[in-house]
């Protein structure tokens, strides 16, 4: 269930009857409550390109047989696609990671192995954001720890990060639309109602513990109190992108990923460690498909993220907030007749393209370097386990720390063998 599928009345009918059940206020806020510990120093936005970007037509155009025109960024020697001319002036706070290679060009493999580092199996295991709500989070924050934005209603398998192992707080909270993101959040009582009815429904709430003295109880009633802590919060105010000046919300675009990206700025501009945003529609399969539709969207992705990039340099909170583009893998390049084997028509996951900014990185390079064709890393192959490690490397998480499943066996996010890129990290 998402916020806005609860609605504010339903609310009011639980307090006043003081209901136990799962239909309580918020009950996405119940898998994301906050996490225990200091105050993090770093945040991430990660921008996922779902259906798998083609890095053919926006960052590595092969030297042969390309569709879009290659144009200069303000790196020399730096060239990304014609149709990205922001993000070109921009590319000194950017790096590419060119050659990145998991060999898993399947939709549900390739999300579930770019955002937990393993492929699917019979164990559940947390993902990048999950992390970050438990080692970055802020005890008794007025709002979640790690927040989708747009990952609702995509079209065939999708990724939802779960907590898995970790504590049920550190699920995110889901935001289907960026323009109903307020919805249910701002009640219709005075504070006095408010808290006669929050009384009411904690005396009952004390009266069923004092009888029933069991785990799921107190998660409930912990997410209860993070509910009403984050409705009366002034943070809240976060999540109305129509507070932003007009010209503001221009530079983004008025369309669901330039909102999104938008609505991450300002959440983590407020103090929220972790916000996904999804970009969808990007399985582009048959000759000439891809380059058609992502020239359509490269005007979308341009605007939001170098607006993005630029509003959070300007707040001075660039160095401190990791900007991640990535994709489930990449798209073929042109190597022989039929639907999928033109250039960008197909599923390839032996060579493709991440983008970083932010973060106290090193920016203004490419790391790796792949064939004339795109087809394969001819220098710096990147996995998953080694790309995460990265991230985690950047933004202070503790990817070999070991948890403890219900069972008793011992977890950790990635392989003491993952190796972070050492020519990202910041001095």
């Amino acid at each position: 269930m998402t916020i806005s599928s609860f609605s504010r009345r339903g609310w009011l009918r639980s307090v006043v009857a003081g209901l136990t059940g799962s239909h309580w206020i918020l009950p996405a806020l119940a898998r994301a409550a906050q996490a225990q510990g200091a105050r993090r120093h770093k945040a991430c936005i990660l921008l996922f390109m779902n259906g798998g970007a083609s890095q053919h037509h926006t960052f590595t155009l092969p030297e042969r047989e390309g569709q879009f025109a290659p144009i200069r960024t303000d790196v020399p020697g730096i060239q990304i696609s014609e149709h990205l001319p922001r993000l070109a002036t921009q590319m000194r706070e950017w790096t590419l990671i060119r050659s990145m290679s998991t060999g898993q060009p399947d939709h549900a493999v390739g999300r579930e192995l770019m955002h937990t580092g393993e492929t699917p199996s019979t164990v559940q295991r947390p993902a990048l954001g999950n992390f970050a709500s438990d080692q970055l989070g802020v005890a008794d924050f007025e709002l979640p720890n790690f927040i989708t934005i747009n990952g609702i209603g995509t079209s065939g398998p999708v990724f939802v990060s779960r907590p898995a192992y970790l504590h049920p707080r550190h699920a995110p909270v889901e935001i289907p639309n960026p323009d109903s993101a307020m919805d249910n959040l701002i009640s219709g009582m005075t504070e006095g109602q408010l808290s006669d009815a929050v009384a009411l429904l904690q005396a009952s709430q004390r009266r069923f513990l004092a009888e029933r003295e069991v785990p799921s109880a107190r998660l409930q009633q912990s997410s209860h109190d993070q509910a009403l802590r984050m409705m009366r919060s002034d943070r809240v105010r976060a999540f109305d992108v129509t507070r932003e000046p007009r010209q503001v919300r221009d530079r983004y675009g008025d369309t669901d990923f330039g909102k999104g990206c938008l609505l991450a700025r300002r959440l983590v501009e407020v103090g929220v460690p972790f916000v996904e945003v999804v970009y969808n529609g990007w399985d582009d399969h048959g000759d000439g498909v891809a380059a058609r539709n992502i020239r359509m969207r490269s005007p979308v992705m341009d605007c939001a993220m170098s607006a993005l990039v630029e509003d959070l340099k300007a707040r001075g909170l660039l160095d401190s907030t990791l900007v991640v583009w990535m994709s489930e893998f990449g798209r073929t390049p042109n190597f022989g007749p039929g639907r999928d084997s033109s250039l960008g028509g197909g599923h390839w996951a032996r060579a493709w393209t991440t983008a970083l900014a932010g973060g106290g990185i090193r920016t203004g390079q490419v790391i790796g370097r792949v064939d004339a064709r795109g087809a394969e890393p001819t220098d710096r192959p990147v996995s998953a386990q080694d790309f995460l490690a990265t991230l985690c490397a950047i933004l202070g998480i503790e990817y070999t720390r070991e948890y403890e499943t219900r069972e008793g066996r011992p977890m950790s996010f990635l392989r003491r063998n993952a190796r972070p890129i050492l020519e990202l990290l910041g001095s």
